[in-house]
Parts: C-alpha cells; sequence; structure tokens
C-alpha cells in the first residue's frame, strides 16, 4: 500500500468521523425527550405504597389477576421509583431493541427496532 493510498484512506476515514459527529451534534441540538413530565415522577402517597409492597414483594400469595390489579396500583403511584426506600435507578435509559442505520450520501438514515420505546429500568432494593 503506497503513502498517498494510506493518505487517502485516512482523509476518508476522518470525513466519516466528521460527518457522524454533525449528526450527532444536530440530533443533541433537539429537544432530549419528547415525553418529558413537568412534575417529578416520585411517589406522593407512601402510605400507600407501603400497604402494597407486602402483596407486591409476595405474588404467590394472591391470585394472577388480583397481583396484577395490585401490581398496577403500586407502579401508578410510582412506588417503584422511591429512592428512599432502597429503589435505584439505571444509569441511562435503555433501547428495547436494535437500531440499524444507514449512512448514504452523507446522512445517517435507519430503523428502530425495538418492541417499544426506550425505558427507564428501577431496581427493587
Amino acid at each position: 500500500m503506497t503513502a498517498k493510498h494510506c493518505r487517502a484512506r485516512l482523509i476518508a476515514a476522518l470525513a466519516t468521523c466528521a460527518g457522524v459527529m454533525s449528526n450527532i451534534a444536530v440530533q443533541a441540538a433537539s429537544p432530549i425527550c419528547p415525553e418529558e413530565q413537568s412534575t417529578r415522577q416520585v411517589p406522593t402517597n407512601l402510605e400507600l405504597c407501603r400497604q402494597l409492597l407486602p402483596a407486591v414483594q409476595n405474588p404467590s400469595r394472591l391470585p394472577l389477576n388480583e397481583y396484577e390489579a395490585v401490581l398496577g396500583k403500586y407502579l401508578e403511584a410510582m412506588c417503584h421509583r422511591d429512592l428512599d426506600g432502597g429503589w435505584k435507578v439505571d444509569k441511562r435509559v435503555r433501547d428495547t431493541g436494535p437500531w440499524i442505520g444507514t449512512y448514504a450520501k452523507g446522512k445517517w438514515t435507519g430503523q428502530y427496532y425495538g418492541t417499544h420505546a426506550p425505558v427507564l429500568v428501577w431496581y427493587s432494593p
């Protein structure tokens, strides 16, 4: 491989990196999350959370339909976001599937193949 050929490949690689970085900068300037909530998404009724917790922690005590109803109340009350109760939040939002992209004609295009929107994972104590 000649020095001229190596230099041409390096320039092509740098141009590709510059294109990717400029695309990232454009995306970063757009709103981070169109579904962002204006209020804090934390539990407000800690007494309800305390009452529901034993059933949530032991699903075999209840028939499935009753357990699902209790779990639904627990999640709706944001009880799973109680940092003081020992719950931990993941460091980042996670995709639920792959994004497959193609770079052509100076532009990135792609398709997201997640089962649903990205998620924020919470870990119980």
